[in-house]
């Protein structure tokens, strides 16, 4: 019985021992899983931190790129800005040096401006001068002529313009600025003609309206009823501005000569000159010409022109630059001049019948002056 009993108490032991051991590996198993379960949670939170790590750099990297960069936009816009500024100072001195420039080129040429008006009034003086001189030896002549030649009723030219007034104090006398030249006899005054002209000349024909830059030679200035008129060859002017305008004469006005190619015309039993489109009558009492309105369903009857022969010792030109009548007049004079001194020949004294090289001599002097003059010749 007791055998039993221990036996029992033996085997009550051993299941007692077994089941401490198997609790004690249920416990330890327990807290591996537990120990492992935190490794577990661990690992994850290192995972975790190490992800937010990890985000907050790249968050670090992307903040601090973006600055860079904004860094550097900032710094391309400071230089784009000074290149820019550099750029508008370059502009601004390169405009200031061509204005210093355009400056200095408007003094220069104010300067060559002056000169050439300087020079240009010299020989306008010098030309007055020189013309002054031949106008009074063309006077001379002229009186000269005068007290050989008849009275026809056409006067040649006096120089001289008179009206019913006289020019008031301080305002102007007329000057005497005429280089009378007549027809084809190269003589410098060949006498009163006798109204066969063709009332215009052989020059151009200017009708009121055509404007021209300046006076030519030989004018002369007529005041009349207040208005200052211009008389030259026949035509008639007036100032506008800087430049002068051919007008048609007011009637009334008075000249004391009319141009060679004045012609006769009879309206009726009226004798009217005409000169350059203008109708003029004559008044013997005070030899002046009256500029006329001529009657009105009168047919005109024109004097007959004079054939003439051929003048042999002649050289025909004609202008080239637009040369007015009087310009052409005072140059064939002084071509006429000239050809005298180089051939020592004068037509127009002439007593004898040349030898063919001395008239070869003088027409080719004639037509090399009247080249040089900006003529074309025709001999």
């Amino acid at each position: 019985m007791n055998t039993r009993i221990w036996r029992l108490a033996g085997v009550s032991l051993l299941a007692l021992s077994i089941s401490a051991q198997v609790l004690a590996d249920d416990n330890n198993q327990q807290q591996q899983q537990q120990q492992q379960q935190r490794g577990f949670e661990m690992q994850r939170q290192q995972q975790q931190n190490q992800q937010r790590f990890n985000q907050d750099q790249q968050q670090n990297q992307n903040q601090q790129r973006e600055q860079q960069q904004q860094r550097q936009q900032q710094q391309q816009q400071y230089q784009q800005q000074r290149q820019q500024e550099q750029l508008n100072q370059q502009r601004q001195i390169q405009q200031n040096q061509q204005q210093r420039y355009d400056q200095q080129r408007q003094q220069q040429d104010r300067e060559r401006n002056q000169q050439r008006q300087d020079q240009l009034q010299q020989q306008q003086r010098q030309q007055q001068i020189q013309q002054q001189q031949r106008q009074q030896q063309q006077q001379l002549q002229q009186r000269q002529l005068q007290d050989r030649q008849g009275n026809l009723p056409i006067q040649s030219r006096p120089d001289t313009v008179v009206q019913t007034q006289e020019p008031r104090q301080g305002f102007y006398r007329d000057q005497p600025r005429d280089n009378p030249w007549r027809g084809n006899d190269h003589r410098p005054d060949n006498g009163r003609p006798g109204g066969h002209g063709d009332g215009w000349g052989s020059g151009p024909r200017y009708r009121p309206g055509y404007e021209i830059d300046r006076m030519p030679g030989g004018y002369s200035r007529v005041p009349y009823r207040g208005n200052d008129y211009f008389y030259s060859g026949g035509y008639w002017y007036r100032p506008q501005g800087p430049r002068y305008v051919v007008v048609q004469p007011p009637r009334g006005v008075r000249v004391r000569y009319l141009p060679d190619y004045a012609q006769q015309v009879w309206l009726g039993s009226a004798l009217f000159f005409l000169a350059a489109g203008t109708y003029y009558t004559y008044e013997q009492s005070t030899q002046e010409y009256v500029v006329a309105q001529p009657p009105q369903g009168v047919e005109p009857v024109y004097s007959p022109q004079p054939q003439q022969a051929a003048d042999p010792y002649e050289v025909v030109a004609y202008p080239a630059n637009g040369q007015s009548q009087q310009q052409f007049e005072q140059d064939r004079y002084d071509c006429y001049r000239y050809a005298v001194q180089q051939s020592n020949f004068d037509p127009a004294n002439a007593t004898y019948q040349p030898a063919p090289e001395v008239v070869g001599l003088y027409r080719q002097a004639m037509a090399g002056c009247y080249a040089s003059r900006g003529y074309s010749v025709q001999q």
